[in-house]
């Protein structure tokens, strides 16, 4: 995804005043930008509302600085995240690698047993006899 173009303060308070005056060509012209920038750009400033899913913009995340859970770190991060970045990505690691437990445990799998045969145990003499 491109960059977003950024307005400065005198384009801003142009384009402020002029946006229900001109057509959109003619403000896309004066800000040298394409008309779907524009349309972007009065989405993103509150001034015009366009549906379809390319005109909108991405809100920005509510962050927090509660302490992380692991480290206790209080760098600020999206709401609902407990864990900073830094021990999400460890614990992240630690449960992709092997560290050998496993192959401690591990056994032999075995063949399955023959189906069982009752004439080893007794005979017939044995049991009526």
């Amino acid at each position: 995804m491109a960059n977003q173009r950024e307005l400065t303060k005198r384009q801003r308070k142009w384009l402020h005043k002029r946006h229900g005056d001109l057509d959109h060509q003619t403000m896309a012209d004066k800000l040298g930008c394409c008309v779907d920038t524009l349309k972007r750009i009065l989405m993103r400033e509150g001034l015009q509302y366009f549906a379809g899913a390319k005109y909108q913009f991405k809100t920005p995340e509510t962050m927090w600085d509660r302490p992380c859970t692991l480290c206790g770190d209080q760098k600020q991060r999206p709401i609902n995240q407990y864990r900073c970045t830094s021990c999400h990505e460890k614990e992240a690691l630690s449960s992709r690698m092997s560290f050998g437990e496993e192959e401690d445990d591990y056994q032999e799998p075995s063949l399955p047993k023959p189906p069982f045969d009752i004439s080893n145990f007794f005979t017939w003499e044995q049991s009526y006899g």
